[in-house]
């Protein structure tokens, strides 16, 4: 099963930090989001957005990258601060 990340504002606004999602074959990122948000009855902007980043096992990736029945994605929100 493929895991969705959630971080910081993101996880707040869905109200969880993961979601388990099972692919039948790999899809691009912004189709993986679609489903997820589906499956989980969120909005899919809360999860796909200009805002966002995102990662596939660790690497940063776009909406067109490709994501498998194995992977672990994580949506990163915007950072701020500084030193």
């Amino acid at each position: 099963m493929a895991k969705l990340l959630l971080f910081a504002s993101v996880r707040e606004r869905v109200g969880v930090d993961s979601i388990m999602i099972k692919l039948d074959a790999p899809m691009e990122l912004s189709l993986f989001l679609f489903a997820v948000a589906r499956q989980a009855e969120v909005r899919p902007s809360q999860i796909q957005n200009p805002h966002l980043l995102y990662s596939i096992n660790g690497e940063m990736a776009d909406l067109n990258s490709m994501v498998g029945d194995t992977d672990e994605v994580a949506v990163i929100p915007p950072l701020s601060g500084g030193l």
